[in-house]
């Protein structure tokens, strides 16, 4: 089985170095970016299984990167996870309403997310 691929945007060094080490060690091919501009072109640049995106992000936020995902063919089915250091009822939008499938707050367990995200591709690919 050729291995899922999952881009994280965020622009902390530390939870992209994390999330890119442990996502890998799953048998996850991942792309890494900094910030909402960047990972709104790769995602539409090329096909990915999955997305983690921080909201906090130099560019677009991660909640506009969702409602940019969801308003393109290519990519309105994409699987979702929206991360943030910000509490959920802080945050401008509800991240499920707008678009995310998930939504986890920071800090967080990457065996959490992992489990979350492969959920999330496993309900899409039953579709």
């Amino acid at each position: 089985m050729a291995a899922r691929k999952v881009l994280v945007a965020d622009d902390d060094e530390t939870t992209l170095f994390v999330l890119g080490t442990v996502l890998d060690l799953e048998d996850f091919e991942v792309t890494l970016v900094a910030d909402g501009d960047a990972a709104l072109s790769a995602l539409l640049a090329a096909p990915s299984d999955a997305a983690v995106l921080d909201h906090a992000m130099p560019g677009r936020t991660g909640l506009e990167v969702i409602e940019a995902l969801r308003a393109d063919d290519r990519t309105s089915t994409l699987p979702v996870v929206l991360l943030s250091g910000v509490d959920r009822d802080s945050l401008p939008a509800d991240p499920l309403a707008a678009g995310a499938d998930g939504y986890v707050s920071k800090p967080f367990s990457p065996l959490h997310l992992i489990e979350l995200l492969q959920q999330l591709m496993d309900d899409r690919s039953r579709r």
